[in-house]
C-alpha cells in the first residue's frame, strides 16, 4: 500500500511539473557585424527576460567574416537576422522571400573619414584619392549616392580593401575610410586627430540602416512568434536607451568580444539614439516611400537585375495584416467563396447602387478592402429599403450587412462586430445662429432628424423634449434648415458634410456637436459565429490611416479655381511675416548653441567661476525654454491659420460661384465681412505671438483669468479634443512678470497634453481652479493624462530629466517653470499625483 501510494505521488509531481514548464520557442537570431552597442536592444530583451516572457528561447549568434546571412535567412536555416540597408538589393535580385519588422536606425551610421590635414573639403576633393573600404560598405547606396550626386566618376576613386585599423587614416595608408558614425570619431578623439565627417543625411540620403528581417515561410506559419519577436525587441531597444549606463556595463560583462571601453559603447551609444530617433518619436519605423527611394536609387546605379521589382506590402511586415485563422476558420473561407454583401440603400456617402450599377459610398470602400484582406470575392445584393438588408441577412440571401449602428436592440437579432469607425453627432443651422453647446438649449424648435436610424431612440431618451421632424434624407434635412421648416438638422459630421458639399448649401454652418458618439458596425446571421470572428480580426487590421483617407475621400472639398482678390495679398503678406519671426528665431537659437560650446571650454574649477557660471547656465536653459514655447506656437499658428485659410478659401469660392447671378450682393457682402474676420483673427495670432517672446523684466498687475485664456488661446489647435474647465474669477489681479507666469502655464499645459498624446486617455479633461489664502494666491492645474510614478516625482523639476524618448525641447521644461516662480516670482511650485490625475500648484504671494 505505502508503495502503491508513493508511485502515485510521483506520478502526480511529474504530471504537475510537465503542466507548470511551458516550452520555449526556439529561434535564431544573426548578428550583421562583432558584438557592440549596435545590437543592445536584442542583448537586453534576452537578459531582461523579455523574449521569454512571450515564450521564446532567443538564441544570438556571432557574426564571422564571409556569411551569407541573407541566404542563411532565406532558406530558414535562421529565423530572425540584422541587415543593412543593401538587404534591398538581396530583395530585389535573390531573395524574394525577405521581409522587414523594421529599421533599428532611421538613417545608416556608415560615413566617410578624412583627417583635416588631407584638405579634402567636399565630394568633388575625393576624385583620385584613395578610399579604405569593403565590398558592403562601397556598395551602399547612401554612400553611392553622396558621391555621385556631386558628379563624381567612381572609376576615378582607389578603392583599397578596408584593414579595420584607424592607424592606416592616421598614417596616410588611405585619404579617407569607410567608417561607422558611432564608433571611429571616437577613437579618433581620443588619439586628437582632427578629422572630418563625409555623412549621408547631410546630402539627403537618409537611408534605413539595421533591418530587423525573416522570411514570408515563418509569418505564415507562424506569425504569432514573429509579432512576439518584434515586440520584445523593440521593448529591448526602449530599455536600453532608456538605461544607457546599465546597458554599457552589461555589454562589458556579457557580450564585449571587442574589449571596449566604457567611454567607446556609452559613444556608441548616443550617437546610434540619435540616429534611432531621427525626425521620429518611435523606434522601428519604415515608411513604404523611402523604401521605394532606396529602392530607386539601387536602380538608377545599375545594381538591379534586368526589370527586377519590389512587392513593397510583402517587403514591410504589418502587424496587423498577419492572420492566424483557426483551422476551423480557414475551412470556412476554403468552401465559402463568395460574401453575398446587402447593399446599403440610397444613403451616400454611406452607400448607394449608382445608375451604372456600381456600390459605391463609404460601406463599399470598406467592404473592398475587407475582400482584399480575406482574398474572398464578394457579390452585392440590391436593397430598396433599410429594412430589406435584416430581412435577406434571415433568409441567407445576405451573408453580411456591411454598415449598421451598434445598439443593444440589434444585439440580440444578429452578430455585430465591434465598431470599426465612429462618428460625432453634430448640428447644421443657418450661418447666422451662434454655437450650440448643449441640445437642451434649442428648446422646442424643431429639430430634423433622419428616419429610420438607430439615434433616434437616443435623442428621444436624452432630450425627451426636443421637437424631432422626421425626413427621408439629409439633403431633405438640410432643405428644411435652408427654408427655415426647421431650426436644425442632426446627423453625422461626415454625412452632413457630405450633403452640404453635394448641394452648395452656402447659408449652412456647423453650429455644434453632441456628446453622443455613433459606432458603426457590420453585421452577420446569430448563427454564423464562425464568419463573424473572421471580419472581428480583419476589421482590426485596417490602420487608422486607412480609415481617415476613406472618409476624407467622401467628405473633402477642393477648390481649384484660381481666385483673384486683394484678400490673398493679404494673406501672403501675412505668411512672409511669419516666416520672418521663424528665422529670427533659428538664427537665435544657433547663435546661443555657439555661445554654450564657447562657454563649455573655458570653464574653470573655482567656486566664483562656478557660481557665474551656473547663473549662465540658467539663463541659456530660459532662452532654451522660450524656443521650445516658440516650437509648440508656430505648429499652433499653422494649425489655426490652416482651418482659417480654408474657410477663405471657402468664401471665396463662394463669391466666385454667385458671383455672376443676381441679387447675390448681400451675399458676396457677407462672406467678404467673413474673410476679413479670419484675417483679423490671423493677425490677432501674430500679435499674441510677437507679445509672449517679448522680454518682459517688470512687474506689472495683471489679471489672472485673461492670462489663463491667453495660455488657452495659443494651444488651441492641441486642445480641441480635451475637456477644460477654468474655475477662476475674472476680477482677481496679480503683482508680477506677466510673461514669465504665462510661459509657466504653458509648459505645465504643454506637458499634460504631450502625457494624453502617450496614455491615450480616451475622456481628456484638465481642470484650472483658483484658491486665495491670507498671503498667497495658488492656482492648481489637474489633468488625467495618467498621473506621475512616485519614483518620478522627487527628480520631475530636476533639469534634463524625462520620462520620454527623443523629442526635442524636453527635460527642461518643467525645471524652467519651477525656477521662474520660485526664483524670479519668489512663489511656489510643487507637484502631486493620485491615481490617474496630476495637480500642479502655483503659489504666489499677494
Amino acid at each position: 500500500m505505502n508503495l502503491l501510494l508513493k508511485f502515485l505521488i510521483i506520478i502526480i509531481l511529474f504530471n504537475s511539473y510537465l503542466f507548470s514548464h511551458t516550452e520555449l520557442k526556439k529561434v535564431k537570431l544573426q548578428l550583421s557585424w562583432l558584438n557592440q552597442f549596435q545590437f543592445a536592444g536584442y542583448y537586453l530583451a534576452k537578459e531582461k527576460g523579455y523574449y521569454e516572457e512571450l515564450g521564446l528561447d532567443v538564441e544570438i549568434i556571432p557574426y564571422k567574416m564571409g556569411m551569407n546571412i541573407p541566404s542563411l535567412v532565406s532558406t530558414n536555416s535562421i529565423d530572425f537576422a540584422v541587415g543593412r540597408e543593401n538587404l534591398i538589393l538581396e530583395k530585389a535580385n535573390k531573395h524574394k522571400n525577405l521581409v522587414l519588422l523594421y529599421a533599428s536606425f532611421q538613417t545608416s551610421p556608415l560615413v566617410l573619414l578624412s583627417k583635416q590635414s588631407s584638405n579634402i573639403n567636399n565630394i568633388k576633393d575625393f576624385e583620385n584619392k584613395r578610399i579604405m573600404s569593403t565590398l558592403e560598405d562601397s556598395s551602399e547606396a547612401s554612400l553611392k549616392a553622396m558621391i555621385s550626386s556631386n558628379n563624381v566618376d567612381f572609376k576615378s576613386l582607389n578603392f583599397i580593401k578596408h584593414s579595420h585599423d584607424i592607424s592606416d587614416l592616421i598614417n596616410n595608408k588611405t585619404d579617407l575610410i569607410s567608417a561607422y558614425s558611432s564608433k571611429t570619431p571616437y577613437d579618433l578623439q581620443k588619439r586628437k586627430i582632427k578629422y572630418k565627417v563625409f555623412d549621408p543625411k547631410d546630402y539627403d540620403f537618409d537611408m534605413y540602416s539595421d533591418f530587423l528581417y525573416t522570411n514570408t515561410e515563418l509569418i505564415n506559419s507562424d506569425p504569432k512568434t514573429v509579432k512576439n519577436f518584434k515586440k520584445a525587441s523593440i521593448k529591448g531597444w526602449e530599455y536600453a536607451y532608456l538605461n544607457i549606463k546599465e546597458s554599457v556595463e552589461l555589454i562589458k560583462k556579457k557580450y564585449n568580444t571587442q574589449n571596449l571601453t566604457s567611454g567607446q559603447l556609452t559613444f556608441e551609444a548616443n550617437e546610434l539614439k540619435n540616429l534611432s530617433f531621427y525626425k521620429t518619436n518611435s523606434f522601428g519605423d519604415i515608411n513604404e516611400n523611402k523604401i521605394r527611394r532606396m529602392f530607386d536609387l539601387y536602380k538608377l546605379m545599375g545594381l538591379v537585375k534586368n526589370e527586377n521589382k519590389i512587392d513593397y506590402k510583402n517587403f514591410i511586415f504589418n502587424d496587423e495584416n498577419s492572420f492566424n485563422y483557426t483551422e476551423e476558420e480557414r475551412e470556412y473561407l476554403k468552401n465559402k467563396k463568395v460574401l453575398n454583401i446587402c447593399s446599403t440603400p440610397n444613403w451616400l456617402p454611406y452607400g448607394k447602387i449608382d445608375d451604372k450599377g456600381n456600390y459605391i459610398g463609404i460601406a463599399s470602400e470598406f467592404t473592398n478592402l475587407l475582400s482584399h484582406k480575406i482574398d474572398i470575392d464578394i457579390k452585392i445584393i440590391p436593397t430598396n429599403k433599410w429594412l430589406d438588408s435584416p430581412s435577406k441577412l434571415d433568409s441567407k440571401e445576405c451573408d453580411v450587412i456591411p454598415i449598421i449602428i451598434n445598439t443593444k436592440h440589434r444585439n440580440k437579432t444578429m452578430n455585430l462586430t465591434r465598431a470599426y469607425f465612429n462618428q460625432t453627432v453634430v448640428l447644421a443651422t443657418k450661418d447666422e445662429e451662434l454655437f450650440i453647446n448643449k441640445l437642451k438649449d434649442v428648446g422646442n424648435k424643431k429639430i430634423a432628424v433622419l428616419k429610420n436610424t438607430a439615434f433616434i431612440d437616443v435623442l428621444e431618451k436624452e432630450y425627451p423634449d426636443i421637437n424631432i421632424v422626421l425626413v427621408n434624407s439629409p439633403s431633405e434635412g438640410l432643405e428644411k434648415v435652408n427654408n427655415s421648416k426647421a431650426f436644425a438638422y442632426v446627423d453625422t459630421l461626415v454625412s452632413i458634410g457630405y450633403a452640404i458639399k453635394n448641394n452648395s448649401y452656402y447659408n449652412l454652418k456647423i453650429a455644434g456637436r453632441l456628446k453622443n458618439t455613433i459606432s458603426f458596425s457590420m453585421a452577420t446571421r446569430i448563427e454564423d459565429k464562425i464568419l463573424n470572428n473572421i471580419l472581428e480580426n480583419s476589421l482590426s487590421t485596417i490602420s487608422n490611416n486607412e480609415k481617415e483617407n476613406i472618409l476624407k475621400n467622401w467628405i473633402s472639398i477642393n477648390f481649384t479655381k484660381e481666385v483673384d482678390f486683394t484678400i490673398v495679398f493679404k494673406i501672403i503678406i501675412a505668411f512672409i511675416l511669419a516666416f520672418i519671426i521663424l528665422f529670427i528665431f533659428m538664427y537665435k537659437q544657433n547663435k546661443l548653441k555657439k555661445e554654450i560650446e564657447n562657454l563649455n571650454k573655458t570653464l574653470e574649477q573655482r567656486v566664483k567661476v562656478e557660481v557665474e557660471n551656473n547663473r549662465i547656465k540658467d539663463i541659456t536653459l530660459f532662452e532654451q525654454s522660450k524656443l521650445v514655447s516658440m516650437g509648440e506656437m508656430i505648429r499652433n499658428i499653422a494649425h489655426q491659420w490652416r482651418q482659417l485659410l480654408n474657410r477663405i478659401n471657402l468664401n471665396l469660392s463662394i463669391i466666385k460661384t454667385v458671383y455672376e447671378e443676381k441679387d447675390n450682393k448681400e451675399i458676396i457682402d457677407k462672406k467678404i465681412i467673413d474673410a476679413q474676420k479670419n484675417i483679423n483673427y490671423m493677425s490677432d495670432t501674430i500679435d499674441d505671438f510677437m507679445n509672449f517672446f517679448r522680454p518682459d523684466k517688470k512687474k506689472s498687475t495683471f489679471l489672472i483669468y485673461k492670462i489663463i485664456n491667453e495660455s488657452l488661446k495659443l494651444l488651441e489647435s492641441r486642445t480641441l479634443d480635451i475637456n477644460i474647465e477654468v474655475i477662476v474669477p475674472k476680477e482677481i489681479e496679480i503683482y508680477s512678470y506677466k510673461n514669465e507666469y504665462l510661459q509657466v502655464l504653458l509648459i505645465i499645459l504643454n506637458n499634460a497634453i504631450d502625457n494624453f498624446d502617450i496614455t491615450k486617455v480616451e475622456n481628456k479633461k484638465i481642470k484650472i481652479k483658483y484658491k486665495e489664502n491670507k498671503s498667497s494666491i495658488e492656482l492648481y492645474i489637474k489633468d488625467n493624462s495618467g498621473g506621475i510614478k512616485e519614483e518620478y516625482l522627487k527628480n520631475i523639476f530636476e533639469p534634463y530629466f524625462t520620462t520620454k524618448f527623443k523629442k526635442e525641447g524636453t527635460g527642461i521644461g518643467l525645471y524652467m517653470a519651477k525656477l521662474l516662480i520660485e526664483d524670479s516670482m519668489n512663489g511656489n511650485l510643487k507637484v502631486e499625483s493620485i491615481d490617474d490625475t496630476s495637480t500642479f500648484i502655483i503659489r504666489l504671494k499677494k
